[in-house]
């Protein structure tokens, strides 16, 4: 079975595991992704992986998918949740029953609606430089460690990490606002997205699949 071999970071680098939360019922993850989170966490702790913080989206979904991969890596740093990294409800900027109707009437999903729509893209901007700044205040904490983050998906993972990668560039800065980047796509609930990180270069980004992970592809369907 293929397993990722995480490599050994630099003195200037930083390892951020950023996790979706699994799907949920009223904040409850549902039992297939409770054994996907497991898993994924069993999987870190095969690879040799060592946690030295974990950091959540307050909303309990996140808290609990952060813990459920903890408990498989059989890891326990201390927990700490941060606004910055929260769903729209977090800081209720947008009209969420609006954004569904809009994106029900354009036949797309509501995440797709608000990285790509100009009349949520300033908003979505916002939200991506906040999650940007918050991952870099992780980094300078965190040299030589990895970090596992949950949080949200189209709401902030992926406009984060479009501003992560375009932090230092005005005119790829004013394509985040778009929502536009050819590396960066839809993550999927229990996805771990690897991003190694060094203030001298750009990051570098890695969905992990479960083959990298060396997970069995029923495990959670």
């Amino acid at each position: 079975m293929h397993e990722y071999e995480f490599r050994t970071l630099g003195d200037q680098e930083s390892r951020t595991l950023f996790a979706r939360h699994g799907n949920h019922e009223n904040q409850v993850i549902v039992p297939g992704d409770v054994i996907r989170l497991v898993e994924r966490g069993k999987a870190l702790n095969n690879a040799g992986l060592t946690i030295a913080k974990s950091v959540s989206s307050p909303l309990l979904r996140c808290v609990r998918s952060n813990c459920l991969i903890l408990e498989g890596a059989r890891q326990n740093p201390l927990l700490r949740v941060d606004a910055r990294l929260g769903d729209l409800s977090v800081e209720p900027v947008i009209d969420l029953a609006e954004l569904r109707r809009t994106a029900e009437s354009m036949g797309v999903t509501p995440d797709f609606l608000l990285l790509s729509s100009p009349s949520y893209s300033e908003q979505m901007n916002q939200r991506g430089q906040e999650g940007c700044s918050t991952l870099n205040e992780l980094h300078w904490e965190n040299r030589r460690r990895t970090i596992l983050i949950t949080s949200h998906g189209g709401a902030r993972m992926e406009v984060t990490l479009l501003a992560l990668i375009n932090q230092n560039n005005d005119e790829q800065r004013r394509a985040v606002a778009q929502g536009v980047h050819p590396g960066i796509r839809m993550i999927e609930c229990c996805e771990i997205i690897e991003t190694i990180m060094d203030f001298r270069r750009p990051p570098k980004i890695r969905y992990l699949t479960d083959e990298d992970l060396g997970i069995a592809q029923e495990v959670g369907s």
